[in-house]
């Protein structure tokens, strides 16, 4: 995508203006506590101001960070479809699977008894960037890798004393890649870190559990925005707690839900990336629509410094 294109995708994604609410959603936002009483407003974490968070100035590709605020809200399949998304755009991607799971890999038709991954990779002294695999042109994965429980352990002891492993190797993939899409893992903060990250996204259900999550204490990362996936509008409870987090959360939601959809969930049979197996189902429509997002999001906050250093001259 080009700079000169960064204010029509704008104007189209409504990114300044992402705290509408008409006088009919009033109406029915004025309703929900009455239906579920277990929605009371103003216990959610305030909204933080995600302009102000800048990436360091570097020439490091733009890093995408996914994560769930519970498990189960569907993070490696949309990190899967995200990426295929970007390349869809003429983006040249990296996709890294950070979680010991090794899920990602079974979206991208690896084989299932490959052990290799950039973790492996670690214990084994053998060079992490043999191990990445070409999914289409312009499309790579970089598995996990297979490891032993206390492999994990010890793996996840180094990275919090080393919070900078990862930063360091982006920085020699910039030349490779545009974008480098992570799938965090739930509970290992050291696999989870990512200092400079140019955008966050946490993944969250519309669901009672996802909202009762929101309201615990540092449940968010601060810079992270919020994106609901697996929506299905025919659902009640679904649609009012929508409508709450528009009202509560505008500043932090990403403006494009992703539809539950059972493509999601062939693509997966298939083991292929949702785009590839069902570019033209709902759900990846959603997931183009936001790679659009995260491009016209990813342009802006990179153009940031560059506008601080003309100004300093």
């Amino acid at each position: 995508m080009h700079g000169n294109d960064l204010a029509a995708v704008q104007a189209a994604l409504g990114l300044g203006e992402l705290g509408y609410v008409d006088l009919a959603v009033q109406r029915d936002l004025a309703q929900i506590t009455a239906r579920w009483p277990f929605l009371a407003e103003g216990r959610l974490p305030p909204a933080g101001n995600q302009a102000s968070a800048r990436p360091a100035p570097g020439k490091a590709p733009r890093s995408l960070a996914l994560r769930g605020l519970r498990g189960g809200c569907g993070t490696t399949a949309l990190t899967a479809a995200l990426g295929h998304a970007l390349q869809r755009l003429g983006q040249r991607v990296l996709m890294i699977d950070m979680n010991p799971d090794n899920q990602l890999r079974h979206h991208c038709n690896l084989p299932a008894a490959s052990e290799t991954g950039w973790a492996r990779a670690a214990f084994d002294r053998s060079a992490w960037t043999d191990c990445a695999w070409r999914v289409l042109p312009a499309l790579y994965l970089l598995p996990y890798g297979r490891l032993a429980a206390t492999e994990q352990a010890q793996l996840e002891q180094f990275l919090q004393r080393t919070p900078a492993f990862w930063t360091q190797r982006l920085g020699a993939l910039a030349r490779l890649f545009d974008w480098v899409i992570l799938d965090l893992p739930q509970r290992l903060p050291g696999h989870a870190h990512l200092e400079g990250c140019t955008l966050q996204l946490c993944l969250l259900d519309a669901d009672p559990a996802c909202h009762l999550r929101l309201q615990e204490p540092q449940a968010l990362p601060a810079d992270s925005w919020l994106l609901v996936n697996r929506y299905d509008p025919t659902r009640a409870l679904q649609r009012d707690l929508l409508l709450l987090w528009q009202k509560t959360l505008a500043a932090r939601l990403v403006p494009q839900c992703v539809h539950d959809d059972e493509a999601v969930r062939e693509a997966l049979a298939h083991q292929l990336p949702l785009g590839v197996h069902a570019p033209h189902s709902a759900a990846a429509e959603d997931v183009l629509s936001l790679a659009t997002w995260c491009l016209a999001r990813g342009n802006q906050r990179r153009a940031a410094p560059a506008e601080a250093v003309e100004a300093a001259r």
